[in-house]
């Protein structure tokens, strides 16, 4: 939220406090851990931080894959693709926009649009689910 406001720095301090708790609370909270650590990740990107924000992405990628949670893999996959796209890495970033819309598509979440989206703008063809 803070992020949307214009207000990151605040949004980093947030995320920082959530993180924290729920790795106090350990296995419990993974689920919220890796939420945090997206959401951490997304708002230091947006204060200018990206060797902080991949890092955290990355951490998120990993949780990710340990726990299932392909939704919040696939949020992690696409931030690590913008952080790429900006460092001018676009072979990176379309490489893991392709991985983010495989899971997005595999489980029918609307961020398979916005990733599309993405990779038309890098000249990439559009993919589409087993549904369609």
């Amino acid at each position: 939220m803070y992020v949307r406001l214009g207000r990151p720095a605040e949004a980093v301090q947030h995320h920082i406090r959530a993180l924290q708790i729920a790795r106090k609370t350990e296995t419990l909270c993974a689920d919220a851990e890796l939420g945090a650590l997206n959401g951490l990740a997304r708002a230091l990107s947006a204060s200018g931080r990206d060797d902080e924000a991949t890092h955290q992405y990355e951490a998120a990628v990993i949780l990710a894959r340990r726990l299932g949670d392909r939704i919040e893999h696939a949020r992690a996959l696409d931030g690590l693709g913008d952080l790429a796209s900006v460092d001018g890495r676009s072979g990176e970033a379309i490489s893991r926009w392709r991985e983010a819309q495989q899971i997005c598509l595999e489980i029918g979440i609307p961020l398979a649009d916005d990733v599309q989206t993405k990779l038309a703008m890098h000249g990439e063809h559009p993919a589409s689910s087993a549904a369609n």
